[in-house]
């Protein structure tokens, strides 16, 4: 007697233990794993009767493995074997359904899913690129575009709404709007020149700008004192023309130096303008052909002399060939005519000539410690 009593416990151990090997496979699809008991993981729940049928009328508390779960109310298609309502608990591979058809998501966030044959849940089709498994369905969803690469819960921008991912990223809740812009998930400050009017803002982008400028959040006004760089060549802050810059904030000419059959004008913001006979270089550039003497080269459709990046004329004079300009940094330059030394560069080599030669690449006269407060260019007479 002594014998029977212990050896159904010792024999049951022999099944059960290779049931618990055999059948710990999560996505095992082989056809002998059927035989696993319902409810589970790898057939354990199973031997201990999670998911039996008297667990649907208590509310499925006891088979956290069995059917499809809810979130916020919903349900995989599975009702009577899922888990608690609400629960975040999704059934694995053979456990126990009763909904033939049903789907359910295999974990948050992801394309695999699995499908109920009526008795087991079994490998299903996993959804298709831009989609994932909707967790409250068990169905393929389009992923919110602003959510995909993202992780489930993380805020993101939609615009300058903010936008948190659902926990399959396949929905999302819209948050606040930004006052300023919203960037990686966090609303910034307004802030003038990030392209869009905010309070106190006129504009905030040039191009949508009637016209065409706007500078410190305000629209470009010829005569506010705000200078408008591309819309503007100056702005003294009146609408008087005559004093440097025209009513249209135009530059207007200050200087005017005569050479040997050219013509050079210095405007009020520095910047000079050549034209006329070019032989030998003295328009400055980089060629020796004349200008003014045409429609397509008159003075108005040149362009202004490279002085060097960001410098800008404070005097000009004009000789013979030859043309020298003394600079806002107190350099003083000259190009033109050479034949005599007149430039001052330790040679007899005519500038402005050849493509090169201006710019950067016009080295100073050397004055040495001594700096140059004008300058006066003569014209060349020989007896």
């Amino acid at each position: 007697m002594m014998n029977r009593i212990y050896w159904l416990p010792l024999g049951l151990t022999a099944v059960i233990a290779p049931l618990v090997v055999s059948c710990s496979s999560r996505f095992d699809s082989c056809v002998e794993r059927r035989s696993c008991p319902a409810g589970g993981k790898g057939g354990v729940s199973g031997a201990a009767g999670v998911g039996e049928a008297g667990d649907e009328e208590s509310g499925g508390g006891k088979s956290p493995g069995a059917g499809g779960r809810t979130e916020g109310g919903g349900d995989l298609g599975d009702a009577g074997t899922s888990g608690e309502a609400g629960t975040d608990v999704a059934p694995t591979l053979f456990d126990a359904c009763t909904t033939k058809g049903a789907f359910a998501c295999v974990e948050h966030a992801n394309a695999q899913r699995l499908a109920c044959d009526g008795k087991l849940w079994q490998a299903g089709t996993t959804c298709a690129a831009g989609e994932l498994c909707d967790w409250t369905s068990g169905k393929c969803a389009s992923v919110v575009s602003e959510c995909a690469g993202a992780r489930p819960g993380t805020t993101v921008c939609r615009g300058d709404t903010l936008l948190t991912c659902g926990a399959d990223l396949v929905s999302a809740s819209e948050g606040q709007a930004c006052e300023g812009r919203c960037k990686l998930g966090v609303c910034q400050a307004p802030t003038c020149g990030d392209e869009k009017v905010e309070k106190g803002e006129l504009c905030d982008d040039a191009e949508l700008n009637a016209s065409g400028a706007c500078a410190k959040c305000k629209p470009a006004v010829c005569g506010d004192g705000v200078f408008y760089p591309g819309h503007e060549q100056c702005d003294d802050g009146n609408t008087v023309s005559g004093d440097g810059c025209s009513a249209k904030c135009r530059a207007e000419p200050v200087e005017l130096a005569l050479g040997n059959g050219f013509t050079c004008a210095r405007s009020s913001t520095g910047l000079v303008k050549c034209w006329g006979y070019n032989g030998r270089g003295a328009l400055g550039l980089g060629d020796s052909l004349d200008r003014g003497d045409g429609p397509a080269t008159v003075p108005s459709r040149l362009s202004a002399l490279d002085l060097g990046t960001g410098r800008k004329a404070i005097s000009i004079s004009a000789g013979g060939g030859s043309t020298c300009a003394l600079l806002d940094n107190g350099d003083l330059k000259c190009w033109g005519n050479h034949a005599y030394g007149q430039l001052g560069t330790g040679d007899t080599n005519d500038l402005g000539d050849l493509p090169g030669e201006m710019g950067d690449a016009l080295k100073p006269v050397p004055l040495g410690a001594k700096r140059a407060i004008g300058v006066s260019v003569e014209r060349l007479t020989r007896a």
